[in-house]
């Protein structure tokens, strides 16, 4: 979309190839400008080798592209190559090929400070290519915003209860979002908020419900805790606006997409000092930040966000500050500038 807008603008054309989708999100991108490939991997690598003499930018969106993007600048030596970066996925060992087209590559596009102190640092991209590009929040949610309306199929009762929102994928690879951590702390919580209710809301794996569901248990709070499972975007900021409190205290997140929508539905936002976080959160401007590991930290800061919900000016004035710092406009211009950098 970001893309869309900006070739729109400046009479650019661009393509955009998806090696897993099939078809084009039109709210996002024209169908006319997208094609999607289904996971036959060996026809997406050809096509984008055949393709690139007739480009002047490839964008790769993952480094688990590296391959076809390497290819690609074999086919076209002229063509400018940008790898984005998200966070974890650069935050460990490399391949040969992934180091390589670190390497040859015109620019690096990393989504936070964080991860580009880790690609200097850990994979030496020089600091001249690198060009942070923060993550935005959605515009179709931002809209929602506007108009929140939740479904009442997902049992939030309590007649005024406080509410505790966690939004992750419930898998047993996503432990670092750190519900884990908040559940262990819902005993001393539940002692100075009795009514308080735990959600967790996400794409759940069944495996790891059950396994949260018998730590709830042993800690005897599993009365206190709610799995909404996937929520639609149009649902979300309902969900948000239900709860005071958004916790995510995660060890290896890239950004955080999920902080600035809570801070932007006027949620109190608790997060550790880790990865990505600290920039999503304005260093503390939008939310409380705990060190990494300090249970005891987030203890507190959970208890006095739960303790000062924000006021009517607060939430627009934290609002105001997401749609300046990450709103839609932002990321668009930033793409421009960082496009016209590479000439």
């Amino acid at each position: 979309m970001g893309l869309a807008s900006n070739a729109t603008q400046y009479g650019c054309q661009f393509y955009i190839w998806s090696l897993y989708d099939k078809l084009a999100d039109e709210r996002y991108v024209d169908s006319r400008h997208f094609k999607g490939f289904e996971g036959r991997k060996t026809l997406f690598v050809t096509s984008v080798m055949r393709q690139a003499p007739h480009n002047h930018v490839l964008i790769i969106s993952h480094i688990n592209l590296a391959l076809p993007a390497l290819l690609a600048k074999l086919a076209n030596p002229r063509l400018k190559l940008v790898v984005v970066a998200h966070g974890i996925e650069v935050w460990q060992r490399l391949s040969r090929i992934q180091r390589w087209c670190l390497t040859i590559a015109s620019a690096v596009w990393p989504v936070s400070h964080f991860t580009a102190n880790v690609l200097t640092q850990q994979h030496r991209v020089p600091k001249q290519k690198i060009r942070v590009l923060y993550n935005t929040v959605n515009p179709f949610f931002a809209k929602a915003v506007e108009a929140p309306a939740l479904d009442q199929g997902y049992n939030l009762t309590g007649h005024g209860a406080p509410l505790l929102l966690t939004v992750a994928r419930i898998k047993s690879s996503e432990h670092a979002k750190g519900y884990d951590v908040i559940l262990g702390l819902l005993p001393q919580l539940l002692h100075r908020f009795p009514q308080l209710m735990y959600v967790l809301a996400g794409p759940c794996e069944a495996a790891e419900q059950e396994r949260v569901i018998k730590l709830a248990t042993s800690l005897g709070v599993q009365q206190r805790l709610v799995f909404t499972g996937d929520v639609p975007t149009i649902q979300l900021p309902g969900l948000y606006t239900r709860c005071q409190v958004f916790a995510m205290p995660s060890t290896k997140e890239g950004f955080g997409i999920v902080y600035l929508e809570a801070a932007l539905c006027g949620c109190q936002v608790v997060a550790y000092y880790a990865g990505g976080a600290p920039e999503a959160l304005l260093h503390g401007k939008l939310g409380y930040l705990a060190q990494q590991g300090d249970t005891a930290g987030l203890l507190k800061a959970l208890i006095d966000a739960l303790e000062n919900p924000l006021s009517t000016q607060e939430k627009a004035t934290r609002k105001k500050m997401v749609e300046e710092h990450y709103g839609f406009g932002n990321f668009t211009r930033s793409i421009a500038q960082h496009i016209q950098q590479l000439f």
